[in-house]
C-alpha cells in the first residue's frame, strides 16, 4: 500500500499597516523588529493550492514579459525611496518562495534587481482577490488608525457570579475563595520592586499598591480541581468558541488575527475588549479557534 503524502501548500500574505517613525521603505526589514501582527505588519494565510501556483506563474511570467522599471528600495527610509508594503511568502512542501510587490499589487519588486514589473493586465490582484478577498481589499492604515474596542461595564468581570472589581485580597478571599499559593518576584530597575502573585487554582490575582485588584488572568486549565472557580468577562469563559466573541463584538474583532506570531498568522491571537470610563481592559485569547486565556487588567 503507497503511503500517502501530505500536501503542505500555504500562502501567508503579509502587509504594512502603521510604518515606523523613520522605517524602511520594503515589508522585509520589519520582520527583524516585529513577531507577531498587530499594528505595523497584518497578516493571513490561504491553503489553497491553485493560489500558490498561480502566484509562482505569475512571478515567472513577470520576468519574462511585464514591463519593468527601476525601483529604488535598498531599506532606506520609506519617505525617499518606493514602497514595498506587501509580501507573500509560497510554501508548496518543501519548496519556498516570496513575491513583494507595491501598494495595491500594481508590479511584482525583485529586490535582488531593484526593479518592478506592472502587472498591466491586473492578473496578480485577480489572483490575490480570489485567495485573499477581505485581505486585500483592506486599507489597514486608514481602518488600524480608526479602530475601537467594543466596552463593557467593569462590574461584568465575575468570579463565580461575584462582581471583583476594587476587591481586595481579604475582600476575595471572604467572597470567592483562600488563596493556595502565593509567589514573589523582583523586579530590578532604577529601584527593587516587589510583587506578589497570588493563586487559587487557575486563576491568578495581582493586587496594586492601594491593595485592589489589579490583574486577574485566567489560565487554562491543566487539572481538576476539586472546586472549580469561573472567571467570565460579560459572559465570556475559557472553552468559549471564537465564533461567539465574533457575534458579540464586532468592532473588538475587525481584526482576527492580532497578535498571533508572524510565522503562524491563524493561531494563538487575541481579542480586546475595554470597560466603560476608561476603567482597564480585557485580553481574550484564542486558541484553535476557542478561548483559551483571558486577561484583565483594571485601571484605579
Amino acid at each position: 500500500m503507497a503511503q500517502e503524502i501530505k500536501d503542505n501548500t500555504k500562502v501567508t500574505a503579509y502587509t504594512l499597516g502603521v510604518m515606523f517613525r523613520n522605517g524602511s521603505c520594503t515589508i522585509k526589514d520589519y520582520f527583524e523588529e516585529v513577531s507577531a501582527v498587530g499594528t505595523t505588519i497584518q497578516a493571513t494565510v490561504s491553503y489553497d493550492r491553485d493560489l500558490a501556483h498561480s502566484l509562482l506563474q505569475l512571478k515567472r511570467e513577470a520576468k519574462e514579459s511585464w514591463y519593468a522599471e527601476n525601483c529604488d528600495c535598498k531599506g532606506q527610509v520609506y519617505d525617499k525611496g518606493d514602497v514595498i508594503p506587501n509580501m507573500y511568502v509560497i510554501q508548496i512542501n518543501s519548496y519556498r518562495d516570496t513575491i513583494y510587490t507595491t501598494k495595491n499589487n500594481c508590479a511584482i519588486f525583485f529586490p535582488e534587481e531593484q526593479k518592478k514589473y506592472f502587472d498591466a493586465e491586473s492578473k496578480l490582484e485577480n489572483v490575490l482577490t480570489m485567495g485573499f478577498e477581505d485581505f486585500v481589499s483592506k486599507d489597514f492604515l486608514s481602518e488600524i488608525n480608526r479602530r475601537v474596542y467594543d466596552t463593557i461595564p467593569v462590574d461584568k468581570v465575575i468570579v463565580d457570579n461575584k462582581p471583583i472589581y476594587k476587591l481586595k485580597r481579604k475582600g476575595f478571599e471572604n467572597k470567592i475563595a483562600p488563596f493556595q499559593m502565593v509567589s514573589t518576584d523582583s523586579i530590578f530597575g532604577n529601584k527593587i520592586a516587589v510583587e506578589k502573585e497570588y493563586w487559587v487554582n487557575n486563576l491568578e490575582v495581582l493586587f496594586a499598591d492601594s491593595g485592589s485588584i489589579s490583574t486577574i488572568n485566567a489560565h487554562y486549565p491543566k487539572g481538576n480541581y476539586k472546586i472549580p472557580y469561573t472567571l467570565s468577562v460579560d459572559g465570556i469563559v475559557i472553552g468559549d468558541s471564537e465564533e461567539k466573541l465574533i457575534e458579540n463584538y464586532p468592532c473588538s474583532t475587525t481584526f482576527r488575527n492580532w497578535g498571533a506570531p508572524l510565522k503562524d498568522a491563524t493561531d494563538n491571537y487575541y481579542y480586546q475588549l475595554s470597560f466603560v470610563g476608561s476603567k482597564g481592559f480585557a485580553f481574550i485569547h484564542i486558541w484553535e479557534k476557542k478561548v483559551y486565556a483571558i486577561e484583565v487588567t483594571f485601571f484605579e
